[in-house]
């Protein structure tokens, strides 16, 4: 998805100038589930440009290990 990777960069370029205006994205990597116009649902990733498939896995890997520490914590202080 070249074209769509230089327009997501765009957009995570423009958005993050208004959440931390002078910030700028070195790499990224976008996961999101769509839904079509027949309903169907899938999983699109896009990545910032000239990024290589271990950067995206590793930033992947990266968020999924954050997110599994943040849920166990929640669980933790939930009483478990």
């Amino acid at each position: 998805m070249p074209d769509a990777d230089a327009a997501f960069f765009e957009a995570v370029s423009n958005a993050l100038q208004q959440v931390d205006p002078g910030t700028m994205p070195v790499k990224f990597v976008l996961l999101l589930e769509v839904i079509d116009r027949d309903g169907d649902r899938a999983l699109w990733t896009a990545a910032g440009p000239n990024m290589t498939a271990w950067d995206t896995v590793g930033m992947l890997g990266h968020a999924m290990h954050v997110q599994q520490a943040d849920t166990t914590k929640r669980r933790i202080e939930d009483g478990g």
